[in-house]
């Protein structure tokens, strides 16, 4: 991981997750940095979507988007947790809190 070592412990969350930007841009990117070691060893994803999709489904469906359009390939289970609904909800926000783990260390949060 060379200058990259000291990478704090990452959640992102990816409001349209099961969209075309998620697939073709999002997962694919953050598979490549974690590849590279430009990401945590301990991040995880939380996709929200619109989409009815059971967590395996999510997972084989991010799969095979990462298959298909990341630059590498290298992840054979994608660590990543999918809740469905409007983001415009008002129960959104509250159910994704949690989601979120309470880490002891440092993390960051990212929404996308």
């Amino acid at each position: 991981m060379g200058k990259f070592k000291n990478i704090n412990p990452t959640i992102i969350v990816i409001f349209g997750g099961t969209g075309d930007l998620a697939k073709r841009k999002l997962f694919p990117a953050f598979q490549n940095l974690y590849l590279d070691g430009r990401m945590s060893k301990k991040f995880q994803i939380i996709a929200l979507g619109r989409a009815e999709k059971s967590d395996e489904e999510f997972r084989s469906y991010v799969l095979e988007n990462l298959n298909a359009f990341s630059r590498k390939k290298g992840l054979s289970d994608p660590e990543t947790e999918k809740m469905s609904g409007d983001s415009s909800s008002p129960g959104c926000k509250p159910a994704i809190g949690s989601h979120l783990p309470i880490m002891a260390s440092r993390q960051r949060r990212r929404f996308f």
